[in-house]
């Protein structure tokens, strides 16, 4: 769902929902 494209690798991607402060989008 929340699947955008993020500054860092894929990885960060699916974090990114976990921890959006330190994965934002690019």
């Amino acid at each position: 769902m929340g699947q955008k494209v993020y500054f860092c690798c894929d990885d960060c991607k699916v974090k990114s929902d976990a921890e959006p402060e330190k994965y934002i989008p690019a």
